[in-house]
């Protein structure tokens, strides 16, 4: 119901505020870290990867190939300037994928949780397509039961302007961007129901493990099995 109007206000969002969201997009998480054990380099995929910061990251444990999509064209153009030698696509992650071939992981950091509920599954099983067998799908998506996202977050189980979980989070009072409110639960119940082994799913905060209420992050690693 609210899929196409959802999509359209991410884009027009991040449009919106590229630049100034870029300079808070600088270094690598603290809860990065927590991918290492599980990270065997490789064909990078970066679905939604905003100003291509994961390559801050990537650069320091390792890779041979990196493609980075976002549906933003501003925020790729911060990307570009500031990785120029590697390959940034104009493209919307939970529509077909312009790339060929097999990748050996899929990142998306901060961004599967924007995508509307009703093309989450769909978007998990067509990302198999481009991962190799044993390949490895990372992902952090903002924990939102925190307080301070309590009133949003309660308005949104009434039925908000996006429907049932679809939060509203204020960016410098100037816009307010979109998120759905994952839980642990139903982030593996989607990986699992699209074909995935879950192999770590917790809420976090600068790199532990963090209980509901504490943890500012929910990151998810999970390994494609046989198609």
């Amino acid at each position: 119901m609210h899929s196409k109007r959802i999509k359209e206000k991410v884009k027009q969002d991040y449009d919106a505020i590229a630049e100034e969201f870029s300079d808070t997009r600088q270094f690598p998480w603290a809860d990065f870290d927590l991918f290492k054990p599980y990270y065997k380099g490789g064909k990078i995929l970066d679905l939604g990867c905003g100003n291509g910061r994961l390559l801050k990251f990537l650069k320091k444990v390792g890779y041979t190939d990196y493609t980075g999509i976002d549906q933003s064209e501003a925020l790729l153009k911060q990307a570009k300037k500031a990785f120029p030698y590697e390959k940034f696509v104009l493209a919307d992650m939970s529509d077909a994928l312009p790339v060929r071939g097999k990748f050996d992981a899929i990142f998306l950091i901060a961004s599967f949780h924007h995508l509307p509920p009703s093309v989450q599954l769909r978007a998990l099983k067509q990302w198999r397509k481009f991962l190799k067998t044993g390949g490895m799908i990372f992902m952090t998506n903002w924990n939102l039961h925190q307080r301070k996202y309590l009133p949003a977050f309660l308005l949104s189980l009434l039925g908000g302007t996006y429907g049932r979980r679809g939060v509203l989070v204020s960016w410098r009072k100037k816009l307010q961007r979109y998120y759905y409110a994952f839980t642990k639960k139903r982030l593996r119940t989607l990986l699992e129901a699209a074909g995935y082994a879950v192999l770590f799913n917790d809420y976090t905060r600068d790199g532990k493990s963090a209980s509901l209420w504490r943890g500012k992050n929910i990151l998810t690693i999970a390994r494609n099995e046989n198609i």
